[in-house]
């Protein structure tokens, strides 16, 4: 498979799991609530990567393949390259780590990332470190 598919999914679409991050309750109840929705890297703006259709937000056409963005949907994170399958999802105080199962045209492979909040609207994802990554923000919040 594909180190090509690992790549995107971890550096751009994997962060987009986060949205179980911190919320109360399950970890896996986190992605039916207030973490659905179209996320983008702070300083990307969410016109340039996402359409808004009646049925919810949608990533423009064409697709900018290596845009930091990624929509939740349900239990499914969708990025520019692939589409991932939430498999499981475990609270860690206020980080969630996700193990992702993740398609594309060509290949499939499981990965695995942590996120948590970063105030209203925004997420971190985390490095394998543990050192705080990159920081999202949802596109359909208030000022989004």
């Amino acid at each position: 498979m594909g180190r090509l598919l690992l790549a995107v999914v971890v550096g751009t679409g994997a962060m987009l799991a986060a949205s179980g991050a911190g919320a109360q309750g399950k970890p896996a109840d986190a992605l039916q609530g207030a973490f659905q929705g179209a996320w983008v890297a702070d300083g990307t703006s969410c016109a340039s990567v996402f359409a808004s259709t009646p049925s919810g937000m949608r990533f423009k056409k064409p697709v900018d393949a290596f845009a930091p963005a990624f929509i939740v949907q349900g239990k499914r994170i969708v990025t520019p390259l692939a589409t991932c399958r939430v498999r499981s999802m475990a609270l860690d105080e206020k980080r969630v780590s996700i193990q992702l199962a993740c398609a594309n045209s060509v290949s499939y492979a499981t990965t695995s990332t942590v996120f948590a909040l970063a105030g209203p609207g925004m997420l971190v994802r985390y490095l394998a470190e543990g050192d705080a990554g990159p920081i999202y923000r949802r596109c359909d919040a208030p000022g989004g």
